[in-house]
């Protein structure tokens, strides 16, 4: 699972493209479609909105970190523009107090399951997490100007 956080009231457009699935090894030209796409043409939404992505268990933290989650739960919330201000003060205080960024490092891990499925948490280290932050600030102070809300789903 992953987490998008970005602004839904921005502009947005749909752009027309060239199908990209020979890409991904389909056959797209005419009379062997890949299934896809219309015609040779796919469809896509393009905002000239900063959003950032992340997964699940990293938004889950950031969310976390900052006490965002009074706005929702991890998979999906929304900040509305009159609270963006006060997102923006939470990120600058974890970014400014000595220590809080390393708090939120995880270290890797390794899970085995009953039936012997093994999972790995590759961790994340607090120069990460700082990243993630200041990425979801870019969308923050964005919508702050633009007078938008952010979303996260």
């Amino acid at each position: 699972m992953s987490t998008t956080f970005h602004c839904p009231e921005a502009p947005s457009r749909y752009v027309r493209r060239p199908c990209s699935s020979p890409g991904l090894g389909l056959a797209c030209r005419e009379g062997d479609r890949c299934g896809y796409c219309d015609d040779g043409f796919e469809e896509d939404v393009e905002t000239d909105a900063p959003s950032v992505n992340m997964s699940g268990v990293n938004a889950s933290a950031v969310l976390s970190a900052l006490g965002l989650l009074e706005f929702g739960d991890v998979s999906y919330g929304r900040i509305e523009h009159a609270r963006v201000p006060d997102a923006l003060r939470r990120i600058l205080r974890l970014l400014n107090t000595d220590g809080a960024v390393e708090a939120h490092a995880r270290p890797a891990s390794e899970d085995v399951g009953a039936m012997g499925a093994r999972s790995f948490d590759l961790g994340e280290d607090g120069d990460d997490f700082a990243d993630r932050v200041r990425r979801l600030q870019a969308v923050l102070v964005y919508a702050a100007d633009s007078g938008y809300s952010v979303a996260w789903d």
